[in-house]
């Protein structure tokens, strides 16, 4: 994918801004914490964190868009973006507020995300972006746990609750969409 200097700098801030924004769900619902909380109860690398998380995905997710866009060919609408960021909000809430077990929880997320997939004509690059997406995602916040950055205050699996790789399943349709959104011709004009 050919962005430009600029808006890799602006994929990195608004990427970065988004997920600070996001992770801030979980903060104020103490469902994790930061030893050494500077802004908002988050430390200063939160932020930067997610903006150099969205820069990898763009940089090595293009090939998975490019696959679901032959599947399922056509624009990607502000509908069905706002759509994604719904769905993804609506986890990100439940994983924060919802008084359920987190077992419970990650059921909830595995099967409202198959349900959401397994209907698509392009659901084998969403079915694998999803799961890579929650492994990664998953074992990365596992192994930050252990540097003492952050920690999860009921965690249940490990040192992450067992609800958090559902939470990036439902992160994987929005990535898919923005992504072919990023390389159409119109949305990458500065």
């Amino acid at each position: 994918m050919k962005l430009t200097p600029q808006m890799w700098f602006r994929l990195f801030v608004t990427g970065g801004l988004s997920g600070a924004a996001y992770d801030q769900i979980h903060v104020q619902g103490h469902v994790l914490e930061y030893p050494h909380a500077v802004i908002l109860q988050q430390d200063w690398w939160v932020a930067p964190l997610f903006g150099l998380a969205s820069v990898v995905l763009v940089a090595t997710g293009g090939g998975v868009a490019r696959w679901a866009e032959r599947l399922k060919p056509g624009a990607i609408g502000n509908r069905e973006i706002v759509s994604y960021f719904g769905w993804f909000t609506a986890a990100y809430l439940a994983s924060a507020l919802l008084p359920i077990p987190p077992s419970a929880l990650a059921a909830l997320f595995a099967v409202t995300w198959l349900a959401r997939v397994l209907p698509r004509p392009d659901r084998a690059p969403q079915l694998l972006l999803g799961v890579v997406m929650a492994v990664v995602g998953s074992s990365f916040e596992a192994w930050l746990t252990t540097t003492g950055s952050f920690h999860y205050l009921n965690p249940d699996l490990g040192a992450i609750s067992s609800w958090l790789p559902g939470l990036y399943l439902h992160g994987g349709p929005l990535a898919i969409a923005w992504l072919i959104r990023l390389q159409q011709p119109k949305m990458n004009k500065p």
